[in-house]
Parts: C-alpha cells; sequence; structure tokens
C-alpha cells in the first residue's frame, strides 16, 4: 500500500484553509499555494506542515488575519510631570 506523499497532504491542507478562510480558490491562488508548499518542502522537509502553515500569511491576505505585532503600538502620552 502506497501512502500519500506529505507535499500532497500539505497542498490539500493549504488549499482547505484557504478555501474555509473565504479565500476564491483561483488558479493563481492554486498556483501560489503550490510555490508556498514547495519553498516550504525545501526549507523544512521535516515538518513540510507546520512550515506550511507558518508561511500561510506570508504569502496570502487572509480575511479577519492581523498579524502579531513585534511591540505595542506607539500612542502619546503624558509622564504626569506637569507644566515645565
Amino acid at each position: 500500500m502506497m501512502r500519500t506523499p506529505q507535499s500532497q497532504l500539505a497542498l490539500q491542507r493549504v488549499l482547505d484553509y484557504l478555501r474555509l478562510a473565504g479565500v476564491e480558490l483561483t488558479p493563481e491562488v492554486e498556483q501560489r499555494a503550490l510555490l508556498l508548499v514547495s519553498a516550504a518542502l525545501e526549507h523544512a522537509p521535516e515538518d513540510l506542515l507546520a512550515e506550511c502553515m507558518r508561511r500561510l500569511p506570508e504569502v496570502f491576505l487572509l480575511p479577519g488575519y492581523k498579524s502579531l505585532l513585534q511591540a505595542p503600538e506607539i500612542h502619546r502620552g503624558s509622564l504626569g510631570y506637569g507644566a515645565y
């Protein structure tokens, strides 16, 4: 019995994720998904699925997705020193 290649499973997972996130699966989206899996396979073949999911927000603009901030937003404030 032949087992399913990890790249095929990863591509299917990426496409399923995109579809469920509301992304229309156009030929361009499918091509970008293929490139994502190919790059992930080259970079981290031992953990392909995790690498694909990590790269997903870098390659696709996902509806409702906010990337993590490296630092909190800067807001003007007062230290409470009063008038000088």
